[in-house]
């Protein structure tokens, strides 16, 4: 479980190069829809986590359906990671360092480490780097146990689905 981690953490790097690619070329094409560029670019980079997670982190096919159900999961990572970076964002520590390292120590706020600490802008990338592994986990495990899950294979080895019994125990 922790190689496919690791290769879907690889695949999530490579979603990041899409959709700043992407990104790049439709804001040159659609200068003036930086909402429909941005959704481009995010659709094109889960499009391509999920063709290459299929194929490199869970070894399957990829398929219409299970697209579906990846853009779903993403979107719930993206639900999680979102709620964590906001409740980082809105915890009172943020306010209470920057106000208490200028009040008390006035000279470490030239040191560019506390500058940064103490910069607004710095908040935010703390609170996404802190968010992401949060969405990832989520989007790793949604993606393992119900996009990506194992298929019963017939006892001859061929692969194909096996019938799944009723609630009553009765093959279809």
């Amino acid at each position: 479980m922790l190689g496919r981690l690791i290769r879907y953490g690889i695949i999530g790097i490579t979603g990041v190069v899409v959709n700043v690619a992407v990104l790049t070329l439709a804001r040159r094409l659609l200068p003036g829809s930086p909402t429909v560029t941005y959704i481009l670019a995010v659709e094109a980079s889960i499009i391509s986590n999920y063709v290459l997670n299929a194929w490199f982190t869970f070894r399957q096919p990829p398929a219409w359906l299970k697209m579906g159900q990846y853009n779903l999961v993403s979107i719930g990572g993206l639900l999680v990671q979102t709620g964590i970076y906001r409740l980082i964002l809105a915890h009172p520590w943020n306010l209470a360092l920057r106000v208490w390292v200028t009040q008390h120590h006035p000279v470490w706020t030239q040191v560019w480490w506390v500058t940064l600490l103490t910069n607004a802008h710095w908040n935010y990338l703390v609170a996404d780097l802190c968010a992401i592994p949060f969405g990832t986990l989520v989007g790793f495990l949604l993606s393992a146990f119900w996009v990506f899950r194992p298929s019963e294979v017939v006892g001859d080895g061929t692969g194909e689905a096996a019938p799944r019994p009723n609630r009553a125990g009765i093959d279809h």
